[in-house]
């Protein structure tokens, strides 16, 4: 369907134009659980990277026009948590939480995601310097991903299992919203975007109580190829 829209829309459309993105990844994860603090949770870095296209709605002349931007990315989500063991003893007392009683819990998920945004462009001046907003929906689908832990100086790591079988982890699917802005500079972009997901991709082979969703802050550098 991508490839589609986008060989037809370049055969039939002169204000289209096709681009590359990129950038870092603040990614996290919201969890509603009894047994797990999301709170706690830190930051897995990482990074997106894909193709885009633009169509323009509105003439070229016009210093504000509307577009509707999509792409295909290949994208890092996940999270960190560091943890520590209760023995038997009361863990949050000082003189514990050193680290031969912690435990570091890295979740890295590789989806492909397709975003879907509107996006709205302020030409400031004729020099090719422009400001820009977009908010749209997104699709995702988990590729891969592996969960590791240390403890101790060890390292143990494990591939995720997707699915709601008796060992799965996460849900593939994943769905949300996208918004963000930023600045154009002729052929270059530069801008911040926030994915908020709204799918449930924890698995019910477990715990049919517990609700994982993704989060990602992201910092991005694009171009486009026939500005």
């Amino acid at each position: 369907v991508v490839l589609f829209l986008f060989f037809y829309s370049f055969n039939s459309y002169t204000q289209t134009t096709f681009g590359a993105r990129g950038g870092l990844n603040l990614a996290n994860m919201s969890v509603d659980s009894e047994y797990i603090d999301s709170d706690n949770f830190s930051n897995l870095y990482g990074f997106h990277i894909g193709p885009t296209m633009d169509y323009r709605f509105t003439e070229n002349s016009e210093d504000f026009y509307l577009s509707l931007e999509t792409g295909l990315f290949f994208n890092i989500k996940g999270f960190k948590w560091d943890e520590y063991l209760d023995y038997g003893y009361d863990y949050k007392m000082s003189y514990l939480k050193t680290d031969d009683y912690k435990v570091n819990l890295t979740t890295t998920l590789y989806y492909l995601d397709l975003p879907i945004t509107l996006k709205g462009t302020y030409d400031i001046n004729s020099n090719g310097f422009k400001v820009f907003g977009m908010a749209g929906p997104y699709l995702g689908y988990g590729l891969s991903g592996t969960f590791k832990t240390e403890f101790r100086g060890e390292e143990e790591t494990e591939d995720i299992e997707w699915g709601d079988g008796e060992d799965a982890m996460f849900k593939r699917f994943d769905y949300g919203l996208t918004f963000g802005g930023g600045i154009e500079i002729k052929s270059i972009e530069i801008g911040i975007s926030y994915d908020l997901g709204l799918a449930n991709i924890a698995s019910d082979s477990d715990d049919e109580d517990i609700k994982g969703k993704n989060k990602i802050l992201k910092f991005f550098v694009g171009y486009r190829f026939n500005k």
